[in-house]
């Protein structure tokens, strides 16, 4: 094997380990609780509920995102997180499900809306139940309702809006 093709190997596997550990357990083995990444932000003074549709045991604040301070500012709800006052923040949540959960990579290239379908909603002929952020890759916001939408077995994304997600069927 050539020095070239060992390297190529590694780097694919590095990659895989590195999405593995962003994601947690693979979707097929979901056990209750299930620990996931959510990332909720305010834009402005607007609250904004960031839903998993799945019920919440607790959530922790791991990172402040935003200049402004997340003290105060954000709560668990029966099925999410809440922030308000500009609060932009990733956060570690428990879910009480066996649900499966899956991953999405979902970008709206040039502001542009894009439709993009869920291979695990459309395989069992479903729908999305529900969608949260996981990393915005954009610097353009991911507002739920405003520029990242479930419809059907898709999400659809637009206004510059570049995040990873996971999702839930129904």
């Amino acid at each position: 094997m050539s020095t070239k093709t060992l390297c190529v190997r590694i780097a694919i596997a590095s990659a895989l380990a590195c999405c593995a550990a962003l994601l947690g357990p693979t979707p097929s083995h979901a056990q209750s609780p299930v620990q996931v990444p959510l990332i909720c932000e305010s834009q402005g003074s607007q609250p904004e509920l960031c839903d998993t549709g799945e019920p919440v045991m607790s959530a922790t604040l791991v990172d402040q995102i935003s200049r402004t301070s997340c003290t105060g500012r954000n709560a668990t709800t029966p099925t999410g997180v809440a922030v308000v006052g500009g609060c932009r923040a990733s956060f570690n949540v428990r879910l009480n499900t066996t649900r499966p959960i899956f991953p999405l990579l979902c970008s709206s290239d040039n502001f542009q809306p894009r439709v993009c379908p869920a291979p695990q909603a459309r395989a069992v002929g479903s729908t999305i139940k529900a969608a949260w952020i996981v990393e915005r890759q954009s610097r353009s916001g991911c507002v739920v309702g405003q520029n990242f939408v479930i419809s059907g077995d898709s999400i659809v994304v637009s206004g510059g809006c570049r995040a990873n997600f996971l999702y839930t069927v129904n």
